[in-house]
């Protein structure tokens, strides 16, 4: 090609991007959105999963299509543990998994492992939304990579198994599964069982397998995770209000424009609200089906639940949360509150 051809091919090629973009570069427009990546192991179509991709939907809304979170439940990117590690490391942006995970990262995460640590759901969402939350919240901030978010609902944790369980005796020598972290396991040790710590992602084939015997998570998430099909009983011992959180890692969060925070943080609280409505709907409709499929499901009322609370009382002397000061004075505020 002549020089004066490949002049005029620079030229028109300036002349055609001046005219499509308005004289920016085109490394700019395309830029010009962001993307996000937001991972967790909840399973498509529970409502947890319906909230989280609400959130993402509501941001790009809010944004007018120029913050864009691209979502992957199923643990599609990784179990619970890696996509957290990965927000840590600012690799991934937003993690949605159970806030018994902050134990990972600082001890106060050790406080949400303990069985029966709330009364109620009022006493729980007191806790939460109020003074002690924002505590939590602001501990996580200091002292971590990550902001956490108000927790959204996600039902109390109950067990499934293949065998009757009435009584904190009946764990002896089960092999539950558990969550991949310390308080988990030795909660699980002092009540007597036998747990194994898992991936979520490979627990279904553990409990199909006989790897595992057991496992224990909310009523909505053991019908929609299909859990009821490889276990014959389910217990309602909602020994453990574990809420959902989100994560988003500091440095990335807080190098957006304030807009683009303003627009995630009402996000959030549109899809919390969302959660907590279909939460307490879902619950019901949960044990419903499950007793519909054949599910033998006993009741709270029918378990010997002052035996659990006995039990699980050492799991205040987890050495991780013993030794932390501001994790036990946060501790002590809500046991204070009951």
């Amino acid at each position: 090609m002549t020089r004066h051809r490949l002049t005029l091919c620079v030229v028109l090629a300036a002349v055609f991007l001046t005219v499509v973009f308005g004289g920016a570069p085109l490394a700019a427009a395309k830029t010009d959105v962001v993307v996000a990546r937001f991972g967790t192991s909840t399973p498509v179509g529970d409502y947890l999963n319906r909230a989280e991709s609400l959130f993402c939907e509501k941001v790009k809304e809010k944004t007018g299509g120029k913050l864009i979170i691209e979502y992957y439940p199923a643990s599609q990117l990784g179990s619970d543990r890696e996509v957290i590690e990965a927000v840590d490391l600012g690799t991934v942006q937003f993690v949605g998994t159970g806030v018994g995970r902050l134990s990972l990262y600082h001890p106060v995460g050790i406080i949400f492992n303990i069985p029966y640590l709330f009364k109620d759901r009022a006493h729980a969402d007191a806790v939460l939304d109020g003074r002690i939350g924002d505590e939590t919240r602001k501990i996580i901030y200091d002292n971590t990579n990550f902001i956490l978010f108000p927790l959204w609902h996600r039902g109390a944790r109950c067990i499934s198994a293949n065998r009757p369980i009435r009584s904190v005796n009946d764990l002896k020598g089960l092999k539950i599964r558990v969550p991949e972290w310390a308080a988990a396991v030795y909660v699980w040790k002092a009540l007597g069982a036998n747990p194994v710590a898992l991936p979520f992602s490979e627990l279904f084939s553990a409990l199909q397998t006989g790897v595992v015997d057991a496992q224990e998570n909310p009523v909505t998430l053991i019908y929609s995770a299909g859990f009821h099909k490889v276990q014959k009983y389910v217990m309602l011992t909602n020994h453990q209000m574990e809420d959902w959180m989100i994560l988003t890692n500091k440095a990335w969060f807080e190098s957006l424009p304030e807009s683009y925070q303003e627009a995630i943080r009402e996000a959030m609280a549109e899809a919390k609200a969302y959660a907590a409505r279909e939460c307490a709907r879902e619950t019901e409709d949960a044990i419903a089906k499950l007793k519909a499929e054949g599910t033998i499901v006993i009741d709270t009322k029918d378990i010997d639940i002052t035996g659990f609370l006995k039990r699980a009382e050492v799991a205040k002397d987890f050495p991780q949360l013993k030794n932390s000061k501001v994790a036990t004075e946060i501790y002590n505020k809500i046991v204070a509150g009951k």
